[in-house]
């Protein structure tokens, strides 16, 4: 009796760290630390964790609801086009690897050397 073939590849049910990282947007270490700390659900395949694939789907629609925030920074006056170039980088990043994701912008021109005031991100949000 023959098989019939699949309409298309199949998509593994079980990722190996790696991929579920490059889906996740993080670095595989996080991904480790976030299957110890109990974040994300795993099964053991030998010594491998393998992440199933509705695991990385419910990660991914929490992650759709927070900002993506984008930061540029150059050290003066002399490099506004350096920053420029950056933020444009940057958003050409979103688009292609964060589709989709509410983004805001922020960008910073000054040395680091002197800092009169701190905010927090929320205070630095509010004046958005």
């Amino acid at each position: 009796m023959a098989r019939k073939k699949s309409e298309g590849p199949r998509e593994p049910k079980l990722l190996r760290v790696g991929v579920a990282a490059h889906e996740l947007g993080l670095h595989p270490f996080t991904v480790r630390r976030w299957i110890k700390q109990g974040k994300i659900q795993a099964v053991r395949v030998g010594l491998e964790a393998r992440i199933p694939r509705t695991e990385i789907e419910r990660l991914v629609g929490k992650a759709d609801e927070q900002l993506l925030v984008l930061y540029g920074r150059v050290s003066g006056q002399g490099q506004r086009d350096d920053l420029e170039t950056q933020l444009a980088r940057l958003e050409r990043w979103a688009k292609t690897e964060r589709p989709g994701r509410q983004a805001v912008v922020l960008s910073d021109i000054g040395s680091g050397l002197i800092s009169h005031t701190q905010t927090t991100g929320a205070e630095a949000l509010d004046g958005l």
